[in-house]
């Protein structure tokens, strides 16, 4: 690996608080549910 990513390594590997994880699921639910309405905008979720 380079020196600039072993520099950005830790972020990515920071923990998520609460907050971060209420958003990813609710974000998930909401791609999820947008899937599940336009099938054929989202053809990866429908796989």
């Amino acid at each position: 690996m380079s020196e600039r990513s072993l520099r950005v390594l830790p972020l990515a590997l920071a923990p998520m608080d609460e907050a971060d994880l209420l958003f990813h699921i609710f974000a998930g639910s909401l791609f999820e549910l947008w899937a599940y309405t336009f099938p054929s905008f989202a053809p990866i979720a429908n796989k």
